[in-house]
């Protein structure tokens, strides 16, 4: 795939204005520390029967099962729901909770993170 990395970079990347400019409480902070808070209690059911925690990942189970048997799946083994600001560089970064929780465009373009904080 040919991805447009420079439109990324001038156009969704963040800076220290644009993270400082983010209002977030507390408790958003601390959730943003332990899951991510775009993909955290979604289930997505494709036409094929397959469900899926984020659609960019492996599926976790199928329609037939129980509900609570996806829930748990994810839980335990899921890489959609905590898939927080947990890996470098970010976990080195002192704004890793205040910026956004991990993004399917930085799954897509197989990059940690959409910033210019180095």
């Amino acid at each position: 795939m040919n991805f447009n990395i420079e439109f990324l970079k001038e156009n969704m990347y963040l800076n220290k204005e644009d993270i400082f400019s983010i209002e977030s409480n507390r408790r958003e902070v601390f959730a943003k520390s332990v899951l991510n808070i775009n993909n955290f209690g979604k289930l997505t059911i494709m036409s094929d029967g397959n469900v899926y925690s984020n659609i960019n990942n492996t599926k976790i189970g199928n329609i037939e099962q129980s509900l609570y048997e996806l829930i748990e799946f994810e839980l335990k083994n899921g890489d959609s729901w905590f898939n927080y600001r947990k890996r470098k560089p970010c976990n080195e970064c002192i704004y890793q909770f205040l910026c956004p929780s991990p993004s399917n465009y930085e799954q897509v373009i197989n990059k940690q993170n959409l910033c210019h904080i180095r």
